[in-house]
């Protein structure tokens, strides 16, 4: 995982006007030997650039790298968008599958959703980047139509998807074919899946809820599609 991480899946960056990091965006990850990349279309869509603003991907090595990114394109029916990442090379990436991944299939990600930044008194801002594997399974594949504007094939995950890790592959484990995309967690994981409740004749004395979270991600036939029709 260590080699995909390096070269492949980085977090995304938000730069202003003087060339220094302003805020740490999302996730994404590359689909070609060029610098094409996928990430969710929020990323970008729910942080506009100001004048002068540009947005950076970092490759998550020592010393760190940083490349400008160019050309991005969202797509008009999907939270998908892509772009390019300028002047890279020796990048690596998953490969589509050519048919759909079995249910009990275990997947995996790698996202940035740990990483830290604070504002100094100076006004510069300080980021550390912090990566985390989340591994699971494919719970079940659905059509949602919501918040999409129209159906859109989707997987659900047994693991969640949590601020900043959107955009994130999800990659089936060994064969390091490319599942989907993580976009966002399933609003009915904020009901409990399990209740224990404690009574003391006709009185509640305790009640625990337990929440299990659910992630939700673009199918890749959707990613597909866009990365070479759109």
């Amino acid at each position: 995982m260590e080699f995909i991480q390096k070269r492949c899946i980085f977090p995304i960056l938000q730069y202003d006007n003087v060339g220094k990091p302003k805020r740490f965006l999302g996730t994404g990850f590359f689909i070609n030997s060029e610098g094409l990349f996928l990430t969710a279309k929020h990323v970008f869509k729910d942080n506009p650039l100001l004048e002068d603003e540009c947005y950076k991907i970092a490759l998550d090595v020592t010393p760190l790298e940083v490349y400008k990114i160019g050309d991005i394109v969202m797509s008009r029916n999907y939270d998908i968008a892509k772009g390019v990442a300028i002047n890279i090379s020796n990048v690596s990436f998953p490969r589509f599958p050519d048919k759909n991944i079995p249910l009990n299939q275990d997947v995996l990600t790698l996202e940035y959703s740990d990483t830290l930044y604070h504002t100094l008194p100076s006004g510069s801002t300080v980021i550390k980047f912090m990566s985390s594997t989340r591994k699971g399974n494919v719970i079940k594949v659905y059509h949602s139509d919501y918040p999409e504007s129209i159906k859109t094939l989707c997987l659900e995950l047994s693991f969640p998807v949590f601020r900043g890790a959107s955009g994130a592959p999800v990659i089936v484990n060994l064969s390091w074919e490319l599942a989907g995309m993580l976009v966002e967690n399933i609003e009915r994981q904020l009901m409990p899946a399990h209740v224990i409740k404690v009574k003391n004749g006709d009185k509640y004395e305790e009640e625990h809820q337990y929440f299990m979270p659910v992630g939700k991600a673009i199918h890749w036939s959707h990613l597909k599609d866009f990365a070479e029709h759109e």
